[in-house]
């Protein structure tokens, strides 16, 4: 039997638009922000890792300031795929509204 199990999250992050952005796809900014050590292509196909490769995978899809979809695999489980959607929106001049949706499928 396949189970689809769905996470679904809003954050408020006090901090601007192009920065969240780039905490996303950028490994310097990343790592700023507490993923390091990161690598990134942030183009569509391109890899990228978080904590050293504690968490891997390939951008699948990326809409400039609005939306980052990823491929996520971690270290422990390297066969579950993690499908992990990011949605931007500003919040005013210095914050911004970031929605998650992350599922996989288990069977």
């Amino acid at each position: 039997m396949i189970v689809m199990h769905v996470v679904e999250q809003t954050y408020r992050i006090q901090a601007p638009l192009a920065k969240v952005w780039q905490a996303l796809t950028d490994a310097v900014v990343a790592e700023q922000w507490g993923a390091g050590p990161a690598k990134m292509n942030a183009t569509e196909g391109g890899e990228f890792s978080y904590w050293d490769g504690d968490i891997h995978g390939v951008f699948t899809k990326l809409v400039p300031v609005k939306l980052v979809e990823q491929d996520w695999y971690g270290h422990d489980k390297p066969t579950k795929k993690f499908v992990v959607t990011f949605t931007f929106k500003p919040d005013g001049d210095k914050a911004t509204k970031i929605h998650l949706h992350d599922y996989y499928m288990a069977t």
